[in-house]
């Protein structure tokens, strides 16, 4: 799941099975599987948990495949992805959720430079982004809910450059909200956790909690030099409050 441009093309385009964590360990274990943007399976992408040095990395299989075991219950952590060629990308989730198959997308590098020119920005090597897309609901099995348009995004502090992508997931300049795509994103923000709003149509999207725990109305979002964070924001039409 998250951040995707475009859905699967290909013709043999089908889901990889993410391998089985131990339904009975006293810690916590996510698995999933990495994909690119048409669908087709990510072999070697390096998978980590920068703040457990007792969890060793991984890489993903053939498949696209990869589990990361000895998470704390009940706790908001952090999973990193990086492969070449592609953005390095930081994934916000939540341990109480790890029940939940994850699939995961990665992006090329080309995509972030291509958005940052478009919106006029110059990518900052000594900050991080964020990137986002809205659904109406959450995916258990990898097939892509509805995206959802007329969403605008805050910035607690009103940080970095936000833009919103059009129907092909590309930043489009002039844009205040998103298309059907349902995507965009934030350029260039201050290392650190940052409190991030959406509202679509003027009402609070309030995000499920595989990521980090909401606060109010807010989803805090942790930046890290050179990485893009990627979340998915749920917003069914009953969770969407005035």
């Amino acid at each position: 799941m998250l951040w995707r441009l475009v859905v699967c093309v290909l013709p043999a385009c089908t889901l990889a099975t993410p391998p089985p964590c131990d339904e009975v360990s006293e810690t916590a274990c996510f698995a999933g599987a990495m994909r690119g943007l048409l669908g087709e399976r990510m072999a070697d992408v390096e998978v980590c948990a920068p703040d457990y040095s007792d969890i060793a990395c991984v890489l993903t299989d053939d498949e696209g495949t990869w589990r990361l075991e000895g998470f704390p219950r009940d706790t908001d952590v952090v999973v990193t992805a990086t492969a070449e060629n592609m953005i390095d990308t930081l994934f916000p989730q939540t341990t109480s959720m790890d029940w939940l198959d994850w699939y995961k997308v990665m992006v090329p590098e080309s995509i972030v430079a291509s958005n940052a020119r478009t919106v006029g920005a110059e990518l900052d090597p000594s900050m991080g982004h964020m990137f986002f897309v809205v659904f109406d609901d959450v995916s258990v099995d990898g097939t892509e809910p509805k995206r959802i348009s007329n969403v605008t995004v805050t910035v607690e502090g009103e940080l970095g450059t936000v833009f919103y992508a059009n129907a092909l997931g590309l930043a489009a300049a002039g844009r205040t909200e998103t298309s059907s795509n349902g995507s965009g994103g934030v350029l260039n923000l201050p290392v650190g956790i940052h409190r991030v709003t959406f509202r679509h149509e003027g009402r609070v999207c309030n995000q499920q909690s595989f990521h980090f725990t909401p606060e109010g109305e807010a989803i805090p979002v942790p930046i890290r030099a050179g990485f893009t964070s990627a979340i998915d924001v749920m917003c069914p039409p009953e969770q969407a409050v005035e």
